[in-house]
């Protein structure tokens, strides 16, 4: 029975079989022996691995946060905070969430495939890098409060106000336009609220206030100083100014004139002198001018200022003495058939502020102070007494007689004389 007993598997060389030992050639045995140590054809190093074996199981998260406020930034497996990194298995999907801290804001994501607020999922189809900005949470604002539209003179004041809590000093901006571009920017520092500027040239000028964590909405001023310079006269008097002549040109044309207490203004284009020649009166049928009361001189304009000359209406003292500051007498002749001599002269001598020296043939007799009672406008005769208890004298155009009385009974009344 044991001879008839068959091993199972191959023939192990130099063994019998069936009572005989198996012999192979030498290259068949070197060939069963590479295959039983698993070696492949000459120049290969192994068995040829599966499909898959060369791409990895996982892949790997980072997470890069930036921007000049702070937070975290939190998932599953991830607290970055400290954790920034972190692999997961391929094919993950994963949800971010931002958080950030106390005084700062969450600005945005970059790197996610779907962002939503504060939300952000990464979709680990290789590795990924994902960055969260965090900016300044400000509830502090500047804002510009003060300065004017336009300047003349180059010289304004800007001002803004503050609220929360900013860094100092502010820095204010300015610019020929809103851009406030490298080049044509010039930065002021202050630690106030406020800031002068005196005698800019013209131009246009743009003011913003910076600090590191928030700006002034822009605000802009133009300076131009005008080229034309104004002259305003002023008629004061009680009559038409009729003869306005400027540097030797005549301004009034018939039959127009500054009507009395109105005023007129005349243009001029630079600063300078002016020289003016002024009369008022009545036209003439004919337009001739018939000027009763003039002024004269000199007087320098301003571009961009407005020049005040007013012509002011003859006062009672200057009717009186005929415009003669050292005084003016006035005679009268009168009869006196009981006197001695018969013909007699009374005088009055005026002086510029209205004050009266009465004489009889020469011999003192009284003095006081005229006052003026009436002057209408376009008036042809005016109102003075000599006291407040006197009669009213009447003085008639052209201002040169006038009547009194207090002659002798034999001549009340005395036709007085400008002299």
């Amino acid at each position: 029975m044991g001879d008839s007993r068959r091993q199972s598997g191959p023939p192990v060389p130099g063994t019998r079989t069936g009572g005989e030992v198996m012999r192979y050639p030498r290259w068949r045995l070197i060939a069963v022996l590479v295959s039983a140590l698993g070696l492949g054809a000459c120049g290969d190093k192994g068995a040829a691995p599966p499909a898959d074996a060369t791409t990895p199981d996982s892949y790997v998260l980072s997470i890069l946060k930036t921007g000049v406020g702070s937070g975290t930034v939190s998932g599953t497996g991830i607290s970055c905070g400290a954790d920034c990194s972190e692999p997961f298995l391929k094919a993950s999907t994963v949800i971010l969430t931002a958080t950030p801290d106390s005084g700062s804001a969450f600005s945005g994501w970059s790197g996610c495939a779907a962002s939503s607020g504060q939300s952000c999922t990464v979709a680990l189809d290789q590795d990924k890098s994902v960055t969260a900005t965090f900016g300044h949470n400000i509830t502090s604002a500047i804002v510009i409060t003060s300065l004017p539209a336009t300047s003349t003179t180059g010289t304004y004041t800007l001002g803004f106000s503050v609220t929360g809590s900013v860094p100092t000093p502010y820095l204010i901006q300015e610019a020929p336009d809103t851009s406030f571009s490298l080049a044509n920017r010039t930065v002021y520092s202050t630690y106030g609220t406020s800031y002068s500027f005196s005698s800019k040239p013209d131009g246009i000028y743009c003011y913003q206030i910076a600090t590191s964590i928030v700006s002034s909405a822009p605000a802009c001023i133009t300076v131009a100083r005008p080229t034309t310079a104004v002259l305003r006269i002023t008629n004061n008097t009680r009559y038409a100014m009729i003869d306005i002549r400027l540097n030797g040109t005549q301004k009034a044309a018939y039959p127009y004139g500054i009507p009395p207490g109105q005023s007129f203004d005349f243009l001029f284009g630079s600063s300078g002198t002016v020289t003016y020649n002024l009369g008022v009166g009545f036209y003439n049928s004919d337009g001739s001018r018939n000027v009763w009361f003039t002024a004269s001189g000199s007087t320098t304009v301003t571009a961009g200022l407005t020049t005040p000359l007013a012509m002011q209406n003859p006062t009672l003292g200057q009717m009186l003495t005929g415009f003669n500051p050292a005084g003016r007498d006035w005679t009268g002749p009168y009869w006196c058939y009981s006197c001695n001599p018969i013909l007699g002269y009374a005088r009055y001598r005026f002086n510029s502020t209205a004050g009266w020296s009465f004489y009889d043939n020469d011999v003192f007799k009284a003095s006081g102070t005229a006052t003026l009672v009436s002057w209408p406008d376009y008036a042809t005769a005016i109102g003075f007494k000599l006291c407040p208890t006197c009669d009213t004298i009447t003085l008639y155009y052209p201002f040169a007689t006038f009547y009194y009385r207090n002659g002798p009974a034999d001549w009340p009344v005395i036709e007085y004389v400008r002299q």
